[in-house]
């Protein structure tokens, strides 16, 4: 196990790092492979035909990738090429993190896999290839005449509504905490994809894009964070149905309140860090400079994602209305607590730390 994470570790890192096209399939595959792996480490039947399911994915997305860098690179910087190129790299990179409509393997692979092998899935595993997208868009910009630009950020925008939408939607509607989680994990994708289709609209329309890259980092940390404590809490039980975790609030008082901080982050609760990053997201998005972010005066991109926000508070408070409710429900935290405790600590101190540093 630690070195499938070693190994996804260095790919995210090289991904994040260079723009060499043989350096990232070379990158892709080592993290593809690791991924896998890390899926399939219980051994148990559902583990590896999830990893398997997952391995078939990414094998489209590598050949999706290899198109797109055939595209990418072709030469024919100004035309329609490059356009498509960039497209197919969206989808390969969607298919590795969950994008809506190429999220397929996902609830499958998160919604019943080993926690812990999600925890990991869901969190270190995406950094890399999200790094990619942003690093990729920003020099290829350049290569594209103003409609190809829009055309793209267009794309782009479309894509963050429906991940975060559909996302929302279908974690409302479970009746396993896993699985809710699983299909949260796309939602804060969308999330994640505003924040990149901002990076994305400044360089286009000529303005700063700090505050969009302080979203950015600053949700990809806190969403790792809050998956790993969150993936992590839910290995202590044996059916992870609403049912089966009533009452845990109470039976198992320290490390329940530790997860419903990772629940209340993810939902964006102040002073949590998880507010802050959807804060920064949200004003980055409402940036008036950008005029296809509004309709007339009204920020509808903006308001899109704080709606979702608050869909999201139906399925997180009723798990935490599961966990303080009467009853007395059979959890073993052996090994866990030492995890699930850390990731919430560094939510309650970055949240506080955060404002001190920027305001």
């Amino acid at each position: 196990a630690v070195s499938l994470i070693s190994a996804g570790i260095l790919a995210n890192f090289v991904l994040s790092s260079t723009l060499n096209p043989f350096y990232i399939i070379a990158a892709w595959g080592l993290l593809s492979v690791s991924s896998y792996g890390i899926a399939a480490i219980p051994k148990d039947r559902v583990s590896l035909g999830n990893s398997l399911k997952y391995a078939f994915m990414g094998g489209l997305s590598f050949q999706l990738l290899l198109l797109s860098f055939v595209l990418y690179y072709s030469g024919s910087v100004l035309g329609l090429p490059i356009v498509i190129g960039a497209a197919l790299l969206v989808t390969a990179i969607g298919f590795k993190i969950g994008i809506v409509p190429f999220h397929m393997w996902l609830p499958d692979v998160y919604g019943t896999s080993d926690p812990i092998a999600v925890s990991v899935l869901s969190s270190l595993m995406k950094l890399g290839p999200i790094a990619l997208l942003v690093n990729l868009f920003n020099v290829g910009l350049v290569y594209l005449t103003g409609y190809q630009k829009v055309a793209l950020l267009t794309f782009l925008m479309l894509l963050a509504v429906l991940t975060m939408t559909w996302g929302n939607v279908t974690a409302a509607v479970q009746r396993d905490v896993q699985k809710m989680l699983a299909y949260s994990s796309i939602s804060h994708i969308g999330f994640i994809l505003m924040a990149i289709s901002v990076i994305i609209a400044s360089y286009i329309y000529g303005v700063s894009a700090a505050l969009a890259y302080v979203a950015l980092i600053i949700y990809l940390f806190s969403y790792s964070i809050s998956k790993a404590g969150a993936f992590s809490y839910m290995k202590g039980f044996g059916n992870r149905s609403y049912e089966s975790i009533k009452g845990a609030g109470r039976t198992y008082a320290d490390v329940s309140g530790m997860f419903s901080v990772s629940l209340l982050n993810l939902l964006g609760l102040p002073p949590l860090l998880g507010f802050w990053a959807k804060l920064f997201v949200f004003m980055s998005a409402a940036n008036p400079n950008i005029a296809i972010f509004y309709i007339g005066y009204i920020p509808w991109y903006a308001l899109v994602g704080i709606i979702n926000s608050v869909i999201s508070a139906f399925y997180y408070v009723r798990v935490l209305q599961s966990l303080y409710t009467e009853s007395k429900p059979n959890a073993v935290f052996e090994g866990l607590r030492l995890t699930i405790i850390i990731s919430s600590t560094i939510l309650i101190i970055g949240g506080i730390i955060l404002p001190i540093l920027f305001l």
